[in-house]
């Protein structure tokens, strides 16, 4: 596999950023055996590298140490990683060259010296894919409980990937795309606070097959109020007060939206007052 360095990509209908094929570029020194056999996600690979050119930023400490498992990233290293076996063959020896986030070439020698032999994960059966999705979930959340919010949600994306493709009506699974479209909101917006117009959309999704959601309700109610949007602002926070009064957050917004109205009327009050003692009398 051979490619440029590219940090652009399209986003998806959840506003995930995907990655393109041309993350690095690759060179083969040795070539491997088994030549149509690769590891594929979630298999535990064993490997041997050496960071040979990188910055001040990126040792080889950072990598993930050996043996590894494809499919489970908490930083960008770990993600290059998991791509760079994923187009190995056993006992293959490569240099791999990238750039870092920011924007310095790295290159490192990577041998795969084993592998566990596994089906792509599509041809697993009914209950694996479903139990690996869970994984997934259950990983992510981690991650997010650490502040890791992208990689928390790249996780949450790729098991709500796994599901939506699996074509289920299960009312049991329903309820957990529901949950991960709610969770990749909740990222979304611990990463770019003064972009909402993805977790707005997302969890429009969530209200769309819940339309009772109290959770969903309130944070794009929080969203809403924080772009000033206060007619559809009060219409989330109100509702959410209705199915659940006694909760304290939803009462906090709703003082927050009434004091920001306030203010806003008050604002437009003040502004309008001076127009008027500015126009000249006839």
């Amino acid at each position: 596999m051979e490619g440029t360095s590219s940090s652009e990509g399209a986003e998806d209908s959840y506003g995930f950023l995907r990655a393109h094929d041309d993350l690095f570029k690759k060179k083969i020194v040795q070539v491997g055996t088994k030549p149509y056999e690769t590891p594929v996600e979630t298999a535990v690979c064993e490997y041997e590298m050496e960071l040979v050119a990188g910055s001040d930023s990126v040792n080889s400490c950072e990598f993930p140490a050996s043996p590894f498992k494809i499919g489970f990233h908490d930083s960008f290293l770990c993600y290059i990683l998991s791509r760079a076996l994923q187009t190995m063959t056993l006992l293959e020896k490569a240099r791999f060259t990238f750039q870092n986030s920011s924007s310095e070439i790295v290159t490192f020698d990577l041998q795969l010296l084993s592998f566990e032999e596994k089906h792509e994960i599509f041809m697993w059966p009914r209950s694996d894919r479903i139990e690996y999705c869970q994984t997934l979930k259950s990983y992510a959340a981690e991650l997010f409980k650490k502040s890791n919010f992208f990689w928390a949600y790249h996780s949450y994306h790729r098991s709500l990937v796994l599901l939506v493709l699996a074509d289920d009506d299960d009312e049991k699974l329903k309820d957990v795309k529901v949950h991960l479209v709610s969770n990749i909101s909740l990222c979304q917006a611990n990463l770019d606070c003064q972009n909402l117009q993805n977790p707005i959309a997302n969890l429009s999704k969530v209200l769309f097959i819940e339309p009772n959601n109290v959770k969903a309700l309130f944070r794009r109610g929080k969203h809403y109020l924080a772009q000033n949007d206060f007619e559809r602002a009060d219409a989330d926070l109100e509702k959410a007060y209705a199915l659940d009064p006694a909760n304290q957050a939803i009462v906090e917004q709703r003082k927050l939206l009434k004091k920001k109205q306030q203010d806003n009327d008050e604002s437009t009050a003040s502004a309008m007052a001076k127009f008027f003692q500015s126009v000249p009398k006839l």
